[in-house]
């Protein structure tokens, strides 16, 4: 993988393409060395590592954006691989996809069924050649909390629509906020799927445009 790494004040992102999605996993810690997140744990977790290793980074928080199976797939490693780490935040509302492999899936049929949804998403995952390993349940986060990364400042921005619980992480300080797939290069995440809302799109997407400037860098 190629790496991408820029300096935004204070703080320091690199990011690499992490599956066969192309979804982006994204380092951001303190740009002098410190402390570190992940955001989005997409893949290529050694690789990330060493990459923050270098930097004099080390993780101490797995963020998640939303739930998805892309933006998930890395997280059993980075949990393996980083002792002490403790389980990724995220919001409730996406919180049941880790069960699923973060997978959305409907609730229709015997698939409403606690287990049968486990079962169904196994294989599904098992079709597409993505993670089956168990994801331990996520520490919440609600709209409105600070995330601390050493001496830098995330907050969360709750943005239902593309899933319930999509949030996205705002440095104000040093004006870079990331999107998820919420909101990407001259588009808008995807509302028709699974657990999506329309409605709470629009409504989300308009609460970003009030709340964040348009000279905000915006990494999805």
């Amino acid at each position: 993988p190629k790496p991408w790494e820029r300096v935004f004040g204070s703080a320091v992102v690199m990011a690499v393409r992490g599956n066969a999605f192309g979804t982006i996993s994204y380092l951001y810690g303190e740009a002098e060395g410190g402390a570190c997140a992940v955001v989005d744990s997409s893949g290529h977790a050694e690789y990330l590592l060493q990459h923050a290793a270098r930097r004099r980074l080390r993780v101490t928080e797995l963020l998640q954006t939303h739930g998805h199976l892309d933006h998930v797939q890395a997280l059993p490693d980075f949990l393996r691989l980083v002792p002490g780490l403790q389980p990724p935040r995220m919001h409730a509302g996406d919180a049941q996809m880790l069960r699923t492999f973060g997978i959305p899936v409907p609730a229709w049929g015997p698939l409403r069924l606690r287990g049968v949804d486990t079962v169904g998403a196994a294989f599904f995952a098992y079709v597409i050649g993505f993670t089956r390993a168990r994801m331990p349940p996520p520490r919440p986060l609600e709209d409105g909390d600070v995330v601390r990364v050493g001496a830098l400042r995330l907050r969360v921005i709750h943005v239902p629509g593309h899933t319930p619980g999509s949030c996205c992480f705002y440095d104000e300080a040093n004006r870079v906020m990331f999107s998820g797939d919420f909101l990407m290069k001259g588009t808008v995440g995807r509302s028709d799927l699974p657990q999506s809302d329309p409605d709470a799109m629009v409504r989300s997407l308009a609460r970003i445009v009030d709340e964040v400037p348009p000279d905000v860098v915006i990494l999805s």
